[in-house]
C-alpha cells in the first residue's frame, strides 16, 4: 500500500518465527543431503564482565543515550581460519561453523569483506534448526562488503555458506563482530527479559481497538536494532514519504539514537517491521509475531551534524534511507508528514518502548514542548 497520510509520530526511546529479512529462503544444503553436525567446528567467545558493561550502558541510557541489549564482541572468523569445508559428491561444497557464547539470550552476527557469488547461499540457524534465516544471496552484497544477519535466540548460532564448484573460492566474508545479548530479548527460558507485557501500563497493543483507525500508517512503523559504540540498542522511527510520492525508501528516527553511529555501524541497522502482537491480547507465545526485516541505511540529514552543517540543538531527528528497496511484499505503508509548526490537538504515538512488541497511545490534548540534552525542543 503506497499511500500518504498526515500524521505525528512520536520517535519514541526504546528502551519463534522465521523472521524474513531479505532472502531467498529455502532448505539449508546440509539438510538436502543429510550432513551431520557432529563435525561442525565450535569457536567459544572469550568470558566478558557483563555486569559491568550492563552497569555502563545502564549510566548511558541514564544520561540521555541509547538503551543497548547487546555487547558486541570482536571477532576474526571467516572461511579461510575457521569453520569445516565438505565437499559434495558433484564438487559443490559446504563450510559451516558454530559460535558459542556462554549465557548470552541471542546471538547476531555482523560481517566486514562480505560477498556471495552468482548461485551461493548462506544460511544461519540454531543447532535445534527450530529458527532458520536464508538464503543470503548476491543479492544482499554492498558495495561497502558489510552485512549483518538478525538474531538467533540461545547461546550458539550456525552459519552455513554453501559454494557451486563454478564459484569455487569467489565468495568470502569475515564475521567480524558477534552481538551478544544480555536483556531485552523475550526469552521463556530466561528469568530476566523484557518483551511481551513490559511496556508502561499507558501503552497498548497496536491491534488493540485504540488502533483500529490507524492499522495502515502502523505498517510503516519499526523497531530498530542500532549498532553504536561496540554494542546494539533498541529505538523505533517510521518509514517516510517524500513530496514527489515515488517511495524512496527513507526512514525518520531520533538523532538520539543513532547518536555517534559511523557510516559503517547504519550498515548492520536491522530493522524489524509488524514486530507486534497479532490481536489487543499478548501472544502466549512468540510463534504468533512474523517480523519483516531490513538492514542497512545510509545517513540522509540528521540535526546535529558538522558534515552536513546542522547543530538543531532543539530538534532531535534523524533521516536514513534503506540500502536496498522495500519489497513489494511487505505492503508498506510511507507515512506523511506536515510542516506546519502549529502543534496538533490530538493524535496518536506509534512505537516499541523499550523493545517492546509494537504499542500505540493516543492523546487528545494540544501538544507542548519539552527538552532534551536541557533544550526546549517540540514534542
Amino acid at each position: 500500500m503506497k499511500q500518504n497520510f498526515f500524521f505525528i509520530l512520536i520517535i519514541s526511546f526504546l528502551g519463534n518465527p522465521i523472521w524474513a529479512q531479505i532472502n531467498e529462503g529455502g532448505q539449508t544444503i546440509s539438510s538436502l543431503y543429510g550432513l551431520s553436525q557432529r563435525d561442525v567446528v565450535t569457536e567459544t567467545l572469550p568470558a566478558i564482565d557483563w555486569q559491568r558493561f550492563m552497569e555502563e550502558a545502564d549510566a548511558k541510557e541514564a544520561e540521555g543515550g541509547l538503551r543497548y541489549y547487546a555487547k558486541i564482541v570482536k571477532t576474526d572468523f571467516n572461511l579461510n581460519n575457521a569453520g569445516t569445508w565438505e565437499i559434495l559428491p558433484n564438487g559443490d561444497r559446504i563450510w559451516r561453523l558454530e559460535i558459542y557464547s556462554q549465557d548470552a539470550l541471542s546471538l547476531t552476527l555482523y560481517y566486514e569483506n562480505f560477498f556471495l557469488p552468482k548461485h551461493s547461499k548462506l544460511f544461519i540457524y540454531n543447532p535445534e534448526k527450530t529458527e532458520q534465516y536464508g538464503a543470503f544471496t548476491q543479492k544482499n552484497n554492498h558495495s561497502s562488503g558489510i552485512f549483518a544477519t538478525q538474531m538467533i535466540l540461545g547461546e550458539r548460532t550456525i552459519i552455513e555458506y554453501y559454494e557451486p564448484k563454478s564459484v569455487r573460492n569467489e565468495g568470502h566474508f569475515t564475521i567480524s563482530g558477534v552481538g551478544h545479548a544480555f536483556r531485552d530479548i523475550y526469552d521463556y527460558s530466561s528469568t530476566d527479559y523484557r518483551g511481551f507485557g513490559d511496556a508502561d501500563q499507558c501503552h497498548v497493543n497496536a491491534n488493540c481497538p485504540e488502533g483500529d483507525n490507524w492499522t495502515a500508517q502502523s505498517k510503516s512503523v519499526a523497531r530498530i536494532s542500532i549498532v553504536s559504540n561496540g554494542g546494539a540498542g533498541w529505538c523505533s522511527g517510521g518509514v517516510l514519504n517524500n513530496t514527489d510520492f515515488n517511495c524512496i525508501p527513507y526512514f525518520l528516527t531520533a538523532y538520539h539514537c543513532g547518536q555517534g553511529t559511523t557510516d559503517n555501524n547504519r550498515l548492520q541497522w536491522i530493522f524489524y517491521f509488524d514486530y507486534e502482537a497479532p490481536t489487543c491480547v499478548n501472544p502466549a507465545t512468540e510463534d504468533a509475531i512474523s517480523p519483516l526485516t531490513m538492514v542497512g541505511c545510509e545517513l540522509r540529514f540528521s540535526s546535529q551534524d558538522p558534515m552536513l552543517n546542522t547543530n538543531d540543538l532543539k530538534t532531535d531527528g534523524m533521516l536514513v534511507e534503506f540500502v536496498n528497496e522495500i519489497p513489494a511484499s511487505y505492503n508498506m505503508f510511507y507515512a506523511g508528514w506536515d510542516a506546519n509548526d502549529s502543534p496538533s490537538a490530538q493524535g496518536v504515538s506509534i512505537h516499541h518502548p523499550k523493545g517492546d512488541i509494537k504499542k500505540i497511545n493516543t492523546f487528545n490534548s494540544t501538544l507542548g514542548q519539552t527538552s532534551w540534552q536541557g533544550n526546549s525542543t517540540n514534542d
